[in-house]
């Protein structure tokens, strides 16, 4: 089409992009199921995306595995997916507003209220951080409803006021030099 401004004439034209829709259904049926590519997101079972737009897949039920994948949407198409049964997850943190965090299949999330369902009988590991403490982890495997709590230790902060340091007379070394009393300090 050319449109025609005056001494400006500008060509347009329109290049159709096919759009597919993938369906994605699980077995049993999800309680939630999320789909998002760059620039969409439905919080549905349907999602209609450009030819190779890559597509990740989520799906929560109570007492399943939190699902998550991505698919690659090259035609109109419907996957169909079953749901690994779990067994309950918690975790109770001190300090209580620590970070928790669970990693099931390379995917880490936070557990909605340090609660999930994990695999039964197959490792998984989780975090717990928080800012001035020292962080624990693990890889566990659980065959039964399971709940850890987990106790974070602070971290002391290192003293440096007892300790002088300075260049030697080439300026190519550091001297160390330590004058408090702690008798478990040697300085060489």
């Amino acid at each position: 089409m050319l449109i025609n401004y005056g001494s400006c004439v500008v060509s347009l034209s329109h290049n159709s992009i096919p759009l597919y829709t993938l369906t994605f259904i699980t077995n049993p049926t999800a309680d939630y199921i999320e789909l998002t590519a760059s620039g969409y997101h439905q919080v549905l079972n349907t999602i209609t995306v450009p030819a190779n737009t890559v597509v990740t897949c989520e799906a929560e039920k109570v007492g399943y595995v939190l699902y998550r994948n991505t698919i690659t949407v090259t035609e109109t198409q419907t996957e169909t997916v079953a749901l690994e049964p779990g067994v309950q997850f918690t975790i109770n943190p001190t300090p209580s507003d620590a970070l928790v965090t669970v990693t099931i299949d390379g995917y880490t999330y936070p557990p909605e209220n340090n609660t999930t369902y994990v695999p039964i009988g197959r490792p998984f590991s989780y975090r717990v951080s928080k800012a001035g403490y020292a962080p624990k982890f693990d890889t566990i495997t659980v065959t039964q409803a399971t709940t850890l709590n987990v106790q974070l230790e602070a971290l002391t902060p290192y003293d440096l006021s007892n300790y002088t340091y300075s260049l030697d007379e080439n300026y190519d070394a550091v001297l160390e030099s330590y004058t408090g009393s702690d008798p478990d300090v040697t300085v060489p």
